[in-house]
């Protein structure tokens, strides 16, 4: 996977490292993406760096590609390799669906709802899109709260070993099943713990954020303590030390937290 393709944006929430779609689709331009790896915008949020650096890439990015049209990587051109109004609302596959129709209520009713899904391909539409819409909060208010649902949810799930099927690979290996099964594994609770880094980190030194930033270290230390690919390894860590994500947001003050941001939200309205 090229880091600077579409494969590798939020944006477009069907695909993270070899699980996923075969094809893509960019939420931001509403077409569908033939062959991701191959195509990328300036507008591109890349699904392996943490926000902060992900914002510094966006804006080089932005240099040489346009952000009004999604462009082959290697000429810069506007690419062929997109279909323009390609919405399977009426598809069987309800992520799909939902993938496609994401924000036409609002963008968080459809990440509640991708929440409500099972399977992988769900979750990672739910994290891919939880980070675009966290990082598109943060450009325009700065407002860290936006991301405490998000939060909440990839806590909930740290302890949990994602469900891979064989039809979730999307990528040929030599590897064995059981070592491609692991490294999807991996890629999926990796996705969970920077989208809890990206609220982490945008809550440091903010008033009302309590034991929230220490979220950060323990997301380094699981980062530093297991061998990259080794998703079952590291899904057993992280159940190690629930009890210690647990402590740092507390349901008392997910709640208190929740409610400030509700009547914050309505009094904008």
């Amino acid at each position: 996977m090229t880091p600077i393709s579409c494969a590798n944006c939020c944006h477009n929430p069907l695909q993270t490292g070899p699980v996923g779609y075969p094809v893509g689709h960019c939420t931001r331009f509403k077409v569908t993406l033939l062959s991701p790896g191959h195509t990328t915008c300036g507008n591109l949020q890349r699904k392996d760096l943490q926000r902060e650096r992900a914002e510094t890439e966006r804006a080089d990015h932005a240099r040489t590609f346009s952000t009004t049209f999604v462009s082959d990587l290697t000429t810069g051109k506007r690419s062929a390799l997109v279909e323009e109004g390609t919405h399977p609302i009426e598809s069987s596959d309800i992520v799909l669906r939902e993938v496609h129709s994401y924000g036409i209520v609002s963008k968080i009713a459809s990440l509640a709802t991708l929440r409500a899904m099972s399977g992988v391909r769900a979750e990672l539409a739910l994290t891919s899109l939880g980070r675009s819409y966290f990082a598109n909060c943060m450009r325009r208010d700065g407002r860290w709260t936006s991301g405490i649902h998000l939060a909440w949810w990839m806590l909930g799930r740290l302890p949990e070993v994602p469900q891979i099927e064989l039809q979730d690979l999307r990528e040929e290996s030599t590897l064995h099943l059981d070592q491609r099964v692991d490294m999807a594994h991996w890629y999926v609770i990796t996705a969970r713990l920077l989208l809890l880094l990206d609220v982490a980190n945008a809550s440091r030194n903010q008033p009302g954020a309590n034991g929230v930033p220490r979220l950060s270290a323990l997301i380094v230390e699981s980062f530093g303590s297991v061998p990259a690919g080794q998703g079952l390894k590291l899904t057993r860590f992280l159940a190690q030390r629930r009890s210690k994500f647990a402590a740092a947001l507390p349901e008392k003050h997910y709640s208190a937290i929740a409610m400030k941001l509700h009547r914050d939200t309505a009094a904008e309205e």
